[in-house]
């Protein structure tokens, strides 16, 4: 039952992640670089096929950590993850959107 649930939040989280990121990368693309350089407007599926291209040439492998803490457990490294995957990406967008209103 355990191996299901850790299958099932690591679906979510690996789902929940491309979604935040593809939007981020929209709303940038339509908020500064479509103004910027006269360039058109892109779709939704467009941005996630760059962010996974982008994403493609820039990954540094070598940097990932796959050992765990001797006080980590997986719910902790996943909330982690979280963090960093969903949230940071949020309040990316939030500060983009702040700037928007200043422009």
């Amino acid at each position: 039952m355990e191996i299901l649930l850790v299958l099932v939040s690591c679906t979510l989280f690996l789902v929940g992640t491309v979604i935040c990121r593809t939007l981020v990368f929209y709303k940038f693309w339509g908020w500064f670089v479509v103004p910027a350089l006269g360039v058109e407007p892109i779709g939704f599926l467009l941005a996630m096929g760059l962010s996974f291209l982008i994403n493609f040439f820039t990954f540094d492998p070598t940097s990932v950590k796959l050992e765990l803490e001797p006080d980590q457990d997986y719910w902790h490294v996943l909330s982690k993850g979280v963090g960093m995957g969903i949230v940071a990406p949020l309040l990316l967008l939030l500060a983009g959107w702040i700037i928007t209103l200043f422009m």
